[in-house]
């Protein structure tokens, strides 16, 4: 370790915890190898440190070295290296796995004003993936931040850097070129607008070329890159009589494609798979049909083996779950999920084997308008998940006023990619677990001021039902027997309550039901403005991600929806003549 970085540093005890330095580095020698150099000073809120002394090691990013000490104020040195750590094996009862979590054994020794430093190494599998940096991977207020990549100097870097305008310095020294990306501070943002998207903190994605005069890649080198990885996994001498004895029954392509996922996911259970190369190369068919368990990528495998087999348009997708909207458009892997794409007549279809239950042909709500990479052979490409035509959320019932509430039967419909979620979880809760999920979801996305009194649920292959005997409180003022509110004072958590605030720049998605409709019958009471007794509303958003265009027309719309969603209501007792 470094002694002269150390010696600038002041070791005194702080309120905050920060990072002191911070250095990345890249670097090819045969192999691409990931470094990282980090010193951190303890404050004296220790709940609020990051997490120095857990590190990842697995067949992807293996951990070829680890060093740490902790510098204490008095200068005492305590040390920690590789054969010092405590091993955490990943494998539970979902996931199978070689990838372990390693924890170094002295952070209970750390007190106010320590310096801690730790330099880890990986040598990274699949450098064709891309070299992936953001600030976004630093926790808390930090200073001196350096990200590398160094080379032989016959080689060149391909970069994008995105939020952010930096470009590194070059140099070459003993025929090693490096570049460097510097930032004094950096300190994470805690404001978070519900339309941005997660990510909004500089970030380096980066390919090596073989050569200065070396052309970008793209998306194609991307996807042949990993197809070719993959392909001697992808055929199997049983896939074509098993696909015709699942689709024997079937008139049609798509009726195919249904079937053949329909018993993908009936007759392979799912576990996560990190044995071997398992976080991005699937097992051959053969052994996911032995095994008959797999992950998303063995799922989609072997569906993509028994449509090929029958000659149908189907193709392997990477896509990101589980994380924000934002896509770079730079072919850097931003993936950790695979699904198969169906080309039906010109129209992209997506089959996910890891949705266990409801349409097999729709993907579950959290890829909704995700980027997605089609893979084929010398022509990959970026495609848009779109969102299914009937997806909605349905609110209707018989109800009535009493004493300022909205009291009766509410009936709560999700349908097709709002409904999976909760198909899924209702195979795998129990009872409890199950109706106190359903009563979260009620709090968080429909109103937070509510008493339920029963419930319900009732569901089929494509919608769940969440019939509810429910009072909402307060939402409505009596003034000279007449009952006045709106919907955004009934279904408070409904609708967003405004933009105005919110800087357009940032607008990105919309995280909420974004097709709604609402019919309510109030029994006993008539609206002054149409002599009816109904609740009506019916709402259709674009949920994002926005370009420039459908941003200003998503504003638009979003403050036309708003309006009617805050209009004054007004009743009066009396039954509809």
């Amino acid at each position: 370790m470094d002694n002269t970085i150390l010696e600038q540093i002041s070791n005194q005890p702080s309120n905050q915890n920060v990072i002191v330095y911070y250095h990345q580095q890249f670097r090819v020698d045969n192999s691409v190898y990931k470094k990282t150099h980090s010193i951190f000073q303890m404050g004296s809120n220790r709940n609020t440190s990051p997490d120095f002394f857990h590190v990842y090691d697995s067949s992807f990013e293996k951990l070829i070295s680890y060093n740490a000490r902790i510098i204490h104020n008095n200068k005492t040195i305590k040390s920690c290296t590789i054969k010092d750590l405590s091993r955490m094996g990943l494998s539970n009862k979902s996931r199978i796995s070689t990838a372990n979590v390693y924890i170094a054994p002295i952070d209970k020794d750390i007190k106010p004003g320590d310096l801690i430093e730790v330099i880890t190494e990986h040598e990274l599998a699949a450098p064709f993936l891309g070299l992936y940096f953001s600030l976004e991977q630093i926790p808390i207020q930090a200073s001196n931040i350096t990200c590398s990549f160094e080379m032989p100097a016959n080689q060149s870097l391909h970069w994008q850097v995105e939020n952010d305008t930096k470009t590194p310095t070059t140099e070459i020294v003993d025929g090693v070129k490096t570049y460097t990306f510097h930032w004094n501070s950096f300190t994470p943002q805690d404001t978070y607008y519900i339309f941005e998207p997660l990510n909004t903190e500089p970030t380096i994605l980066a390919q090596i070329g073989s050569s200065e005069s070396s052309l970008p890649p793209s998306w194609k080198d991307f996807g042949d890159q990993y197809i070719n990885l993959v392909k001697s996994k992808l055929v199997s001498d049983q896939s074509k009589p098993l696909a015709q004895a699942i689709t024997k029954e079937c008139n049609t392509d798509k009726e195919k494609m249904d079937a053949i996922v329909s018993w993908c996911r009936d007759k392979v259970r799912y576990e996560q798979d990190y044995l071997e190369k398992g976080e991005i190369i699937p097992h051959d068919i053969d052994t996911i049909l032995y095994n008959k368990y797999g992950d998303c990528k063995d799922y989609a495998s072997l569906i993509f083996s028994l449509a090929k087999s029958l000659n149908l348009d189907a193709n392997l997708a990477l896509v990101y779950r589980g994380r924000e909207n934002q896509f770079f458009d730079f072919p850097v892997s931003q993936f950790n999920h695979m699904l198969v794409h169906y080309n039906y007549n010109g129209q992209d279809i997506w089959y996910d084997g890891t949705n266990r239950r409801g349409r097999v042909d729709i993907t579950n709500i959290d890829l909704i308008n995700k980027s997605a990479l089609v893979i084929r052979k010398n022509n990959s490409e970026i495609k848009t998940i779109d969102q299914v035509q009937t997806n909605l959320l349905d609110i209707s019932g018989d109800v009535t006023i009493k004493d300022n509430d909205l009291t009766g039967q509410f009936t709560f419909t999700l349908s097709d990619q709002f409904a999976i979620p909760f198909l899924f979880s209702e195979k795998y809760y129990n009872t409890s677990d199950y109706y106190e999920r359903i009563n979260s979801w009620l709090h968080k996305n429909i109103t937070d001021n509510f008493r339920l009194h029963s419930l319900n649920p009732v569901y089929n292959d494509t919608t769940i039902q969440f019939i509810c005997d429910l009072t909402i409180q307060n939402c409505f003022v009596n003034i000279n027997d007449s009952y006045i509110s709106n919907l955004s004072r009934i279904f408070n958590m409904l609708f967003p309550a405004d933009i105005q605030e919110i800087d357009s720049d940032a607008l990105y998605y919309y995280p909420y039901y974004n097709r709604v409709n609402i019919n309510l019958d109030v029994k006993g009471y008539q609206r002054k403005d149409s002599k009816q007794n109904k609740l009506l509303y019916s709402l259709d958003i674009h949920p994002g991600p926005f370009t420039e265009s459908t941003k200003n027309e998503f504003i638009k719309t979003f403050q036309s929806a708003q309006t009617d969603f805050t209009k004054t209501i007004q009743f009066f007792k009396g039954e509809v003549q």
